[in-house]
């Protein structure tokens, strides 16, 4: 089963959710977030904040599981099809996964709240990960603070520098996925 290499995370980036990635739009497994009634919380991974940027183009709109995030933009918000999602999240009995996080107009917003409000205090201590989605977790983007570990996990390895995220003139991320 595929998942993140770390346990613990303060922010995770999602450029798209949706029904094609996993039936409830991210993989519970992967962002260790569940919201069934009954069953247990997973133990591991322990992300403080989910920031997803967009929904993917194969749900159509179908946002079940936006309500597992804590931000998203305004873009995605624009792209809701609701009754799909209502009827989504109620068949599967998670009413909970169509619940709207608080939605910003630009990705430099979403993500300056989720590191704002994720509890760590210094920039350089920040366990950040970047990810297209929760399918496809063979590439992520990972900050200065996880380096070590990635270094220390044979499974690993480190394929580019150090770098910033590189945003465009409406604020938003330029994908490293597309390149």
């Amino acid at each position: 089963m595929p998942g993140l290499p770390f346990d613990q995370m303060d922010v995770l980036i999602v450029d798209e959710l949706g029904k094609n990635i996993s039936g409830g739009g991210m993989d519970t497994n992967v962002i260790g977030r569940l919201s069934f009634i009954g069953s247990p919380k997973p133990k591991k991974p322990r992300i403080t904040r989910i920031f997803v940027r967009n929904l993917s183009q194969a749900t159509h709109g179908n946002a079940s599981g936006i309500g597992m995030a804590d931000f998203t933009t305004q873009r995605l918000m624009d792209k809701i099809d609701h009754a799909a999602t209502q009827v989504n999240c109620i068949t599967s009995m998670t009413p909970e996964d169509a619940r709207i996080p608080i939605a910003f107009n630009t990705d430099r917003e979403a993500i300056s709240a989720a590191i704002e409000t994720s509890g760590v205090l210094k920039t350089e201590d920040l366990r950040l990960v970047w990810i297209k989605n929760t399918l496809e977790l063979e590439y992520l983007f990972g900050s200065q603070a996880l380096l070590d570990e990635v270094r220390a996990n044979p499974r690993l390895d480190v394929v580019g520098e150090l770098s910033n995220f590189s945003f465009d003139q409406s604020q938003n991320l330029v994908s490293i996925w597309e390149s």
